[in-house]
């Protein structure tokens, strides 16, 4: 079950962190940075100069600088596995407004690291419960092939244009021509807009979820319902979707059931829904799940037991309805035509 209890910070807990605990030295940060860990986040001081007493573990720090008009940068952050001890130091660059390594002055800064500490602030640990749930599926190999090549996770992506004449070298001219004549005039636009695509090394590297995820018969309403943008919103609808697997993969849905309902305690409602639609699409993809679940004879005790418990937690939470599930949506209810 989520859990959004705090852990509490217990002398003898201190201790041990204050001993074993990773560091994380920031040189030269500008003061007013929005600057985290984790769950956390603090605008800066001019003492700041890192965090200690960092557990163990998957770690993500996140920054975001002031610009001359004292506007907020878009947010930078890197993922970092802390083992016992761990001393880390980063330079910020003005220049690049952005951290770099400094492993040349790691040492000398070790050896000064009692003078250092009153300028370090502690982690905080209240958040180190919540911090675990969320990534515990998070193993070192999928961080190592999913993260960026440049191990910098940013909230604006960094695009580049490819120009129309690298996009001719890429496809035969006489069949972009036959391809135009047919467009309508709104997608001709769309052509002559920048065609960008993401900085090389700067886009996070999700497996790639096929685009046809539906059934050779599928009527075009059906096809329709698992068109998504975002990666996770297309994870949710193929595996709310996969009907034949759930039987056969109940341990996957179990635990697909527990990090969703970690990952919806965290998310407000309105993020949910589809700006277009105003359609919420979790909710619509879990009803699908939850009365596939709830037919099928071959699915018994624990995963049946975890669909139930879910839908009550997220009735109480979201206050959405998941009575009547074999009911029709009214969206895809037929349509009764009155022939005269």
């Amino acid at each position: 079950m989520a859990s959004k209890e705090p852990c509490e910070m217990t002398q003898e807990v201190a201790k041990v962190l204050f001993k074993k605990g990773g560091t994380l030295v920031v040189m030269d940060m500008p003061p007013g940075t929005d600057f985290g860990i984790d769950l956390k986040s603090w605008t800066t001081g001019s003492n700041f100069k890192g965090i200690k007493m960092i557990p163990p573990g998957l770690h993500f720090i996140h920054y975001s600088a002031k610009d001359e008009f004292n506007e907020s940068a878009p947010r930078v952050g890197f993922f970092h596995i802390f083992k016992e001890q761990d001393f880390i130091v980063k330079r910020w660059d003005n220049k690049e407004t952005d951290m770099t390594i400094e492993e040349e002055v790691i040492e000398r800064i070790k050896n000064n690291h009692k003078e250092l500490d009153k300028f370090l602030g502690p982690y905080p640990y209240d958040v180190l419960n919540q911090w675990k749930e969320l990534t515990s599926k998070i193993s070192d190999n999928i961080l190592e092939r999913c993260q960026p090549l440049t191990g910098y996770v940013r909230s604006a992506l960094e695009l580049e244009n490819y120009d129309n004449e690298m996009r001719l070298k890429k496809s035969n001219k006489t069949q972009l021509r036959r391809r135009e004549s047919g467009l309508s005039v709104e997608a001709k636009e769309e052509l002559l807009l920048p065609n960008l695509k993401p900085k090389k090394g700067t886009e996070l590297r999700f497996t790639e979820v096929p685009e046809r995820n539906y059934p050779d018969d599928a009527t075009p309403a059906e096809i329709t319902d698992f068109e998504a943008f975002e990666h996770w919103k297309k994870l949710i609808a193929l595996i709310c979707g996969a009907e034949k697997a759930i039987s056969s993969r109940r341990s996957i849905y179990v635990d697909f059931l527990h990090t969703i309902e970690i990952q919806l305690s965290h998310a407000p409602e309105d993020i949910l829904c589809d700006i277009v639609a105003d359609n919420n699409f979790v909710y619509y993809h879990l009803r699908k799940l939850f009365a596939t679940i709830e037919i099928n004879p071959e699915i018994e005790g624990r995963l049946k037991s975890e669909a139930a418990r879910l839908q009550v937690r997220l009735t109480n939470q979201f206050s959405w309805d998941f009575s009547n599930l074999q009911q029709e949506e009214f969206d895809e209810a037929p349509v009764v035509v009155a022939i005269n």
